[in-house]
């Protein structure tokens, strides 16, 4: 029993669990990192199941809590905690039931709930020590994370050179001696090689290969308002953060949310949900990896966030509103 579980909600803290399983797994192995949809639960598989497996082969959890962890809805306006069957209600009291090391992580400047507010059998979550996540000082508190797990968690063994004596010791340090004097033969000749050999003139010798230089962060079209059917959108404004990280330590993906205010202005009533919204990336459609379920009254308005995670590489970005068999709009996000 080696592994990490990540309890969290879809709807607040997709983008930070994303980002945490990257630097976790990076730390102590994919295959020891559990968080549903990465590293996780495989098509076909039950989800219970699932959960259940991933929970008995964790010796810590770390439950990630955003600002509305205890407070958001279901479709059905009831607070999502005081349903029996609400999964973060199940992981978190799973994984209090059992001997392990439980972690409250806050982001997106959360505090611990009030217990009097939390089911009885979930309680004991705020009577344990919580970690805080800022994209200030990210790379700091996720250190000071790792350092809480390596009690509880073993990191992966890193490979170690055998242990030689007498003769088998001296004669690999002589073939190391030896191959590296023959290395440095042969640096030295490249150096007068490349020194004396001549020098191709080009007609730009002062131009920069484009493609070696990073993308730049995506400019938004805050304030852009179209129609689509029914309703009018309007883009109020844009959260980007970086998502996850490459070997070279480079953004790999990017965290894009986006605020929109949604108007009724046809005298309709209506309902907005993940189908009113999609991204264009490079002429792929990506759906919001939040949920997003909001009625409308008859001229009335509501603000929405759609969550998306996009390539950091990707060259043009489009928001896509109105449903795919109704009216849709573009509002451009990278041109």
């Amino acid at each position: 029993m080696n592994g990490i579980y990540i309890s969290y909600r879809r709807t607040e803290s997709a983008a930070y669990a994303g980002r945490l399983f990257d630097h976790l797994s990076q730390h102590f192995g994919p295959s020891s990192v559990f968080m549903d949809i990465q590293g996780g639960i495989t098509r076909g598989q039950e989800f219970p199941r699932a959960i259940e497996s991933a929970l008995n082969a964790c010796n810590a959890a770390l439950v990630i809590i955003g600002y509305n962890w205890a407070t958001c809805t279901g479709k059905d306006g009831q607070r999502r905690l005081d349903d029996p069957n609400d999964w973060v209600r199940i992981e978190t009291a799973a994984a209090l039931r059992r001997n392990v090391l439980v972690i409250p992580v806050l982001v997106d400047g959360a505090s611990l709930p009030d217990p009097a507010n939390l089911p009885e059998e979930i309680r004991p979550l705020c009577q344990r020590h919580a970690c805080e996540l800022t994209d200030s000082r990210w790379s700091y508190d996720v250190g000071e994370l790792v350092r809480d797990l390596e009690k509880a968690v073993r990191p992966p063994k890193r490979s170690e050179f055998p242990r030689l004596k007498g003769n088998r010791l001296r004669l690999f340090a002589g073939g190391t001696i030896t191959l590296a004097l023959l290395l440095g033969m042969a640096l030295v000749w490249l150096i007068a090689f490349h020194r004396n050999r001549p020098e191709l003139v080009t007609t730009t010798p002062n131009s920069i290969q484009t493609s070696l230089l990073p993308k730049p962060v995506p400019q938004t079209s805050a304030g852009s308002e179209v129609q689509a059917g029914h309703l009018a959108y309007k883009l109020l404004k844009t959260n980007l953060k970086q998502y996850s990280v490459d070997a070279d330590g480079k953004p790999s993906k990017w965290a894009l949310q986006c605020s929109i205010r949604v108007t009724d202005v046809m005298g309709l009533s209506s309902h907005v949900d993940g189908d009113n919204f999609r991204l264009l990336v490079d002429g792929l459609e990506l759906l919001p990896q939040n949920h997003i379920s909001q009625g409308i009254d008859v001229r009335e308005t509501v603000d929405v966030d759609a969550l998306f995670t996009i390539p950091a590489d990707a060259d043009r970005v489009e928001l896509i509103v109105g449903r795919s068999n109704d009216a849709t709009a573009k509002i451009q996000i990278r041109p």
